[in-house]
């Protein structure tokens, strides 16, 4: 029976011994009767597991938030953003998926970013 996922011993060992080059300590014992992890490999483990949940959890959060739909907001004054301040505390109750994006700019930049085609203006 062929396995697909097979990968030589000897491969193994060469990425281990060059892990354990980078890291600067042993990772595992070696003996006859085989292979365990020696305590700096298990905290190293521990500590690399925990690691990786948390590059997972960014990759999880990071995509949520690339598909969060953004209302931008441009107001020229201050007094644009307090005059909308009560509609859109009902707007955002309503629409709790809803990211709201303010950005102040002149009248000029603010027709700019309404006339142009571009998405990310």
């Amino acid at each position: 029976m062929e396995n697909e996922d097979f990968v030589a011993q000897t491969t193994i060992t060469r990425q281990i011994a060059l892990l354990e080059e980078v890291v600067g300590f042993k990772l595992f014992e070696r003996n006859t009767t085989g292979v365990k992890l020696t305590l700096a490999g298990e905290s190293f483990l521990i500590d690399v597991k925990q690691m990786l949940q948390e590059f997972d959890k960014a990759i999880e959060k990071a995509a949520a938030i690339s598909r969060t739909p953004v209302l931008r907001i441009g107001h020229s004054t201050d007094v644009g953003r307090m005059c909308l301040k009560n509609v859109l505390k009902i707007f955002q109750k309503e629409n709790p998926d809803i990211q709201i994006l303010f950005f102040q700019a002149t009248p000029y930049e603010l027709i700019q970013k309404l006339t142009s085609t571009s998405k990310n203006k």
